[in-house]
């Protein structure tokens, strides 16, 4: 499987998930926007329960297949747009997890990234009947 990032980010940039329209069981698809965090274009900003850390649920990022977490394809799934795209930020897809220097500067971003995002997204997961 492909690396969906083809880069550490330089300092003080993000990475921005510009999620595709779809809805129901149309499949997540997206791509990322790198920007400086100093003048971002508008994004939300998703807060989020990880639940399960398991990555069992396929997504597509710029032709790649990539794993996430069941609670983030749920988070996703619910707050796309059917018609339009959606620019997002989440941190277990737009920090390289793996990257361990990257990780360490993001998290020091993380703050600012959720003060300069145009809204805050919360997520806390399906109700008792499994309804969003």
């Amino acid at each position: 499987m492909a690396s969906i990032y083809t880069r550490r980010l330089p300092a003080r940039w993000i990475r921005l998930i510009v999620l595709h329209p779809g809805s129901g069981p149309d499949p997540i698809e997206f791509h990322f926007n790198e920007t400086r965090i100093d003048d971002p274009p508008p994004f939300q900003a998703l807060s989020y329960v990880w639940g399960d850390p398991t990555f069992c649920c396929v997504s597509h990022c710029s032709g790649n297949s990539v794993s996430i977490t069941q609670s983030l394809f749920d988070a996703l799934r619910h707050f796309r747009l059917p018609d339009a795209e959606l620019t997002i930020w989440a941190d277990a897809v737009c920090i390289n997890q793996a990257d361990m220097e990257e990780r360490g500067e993001q998290v020091q971003l993380m703050r600012e990234i959720y003060s300069r995002a145009a809204g805050v997204v919360v997520w806390l997961g399906p109700d008792a009947e499994g309804h969003a």
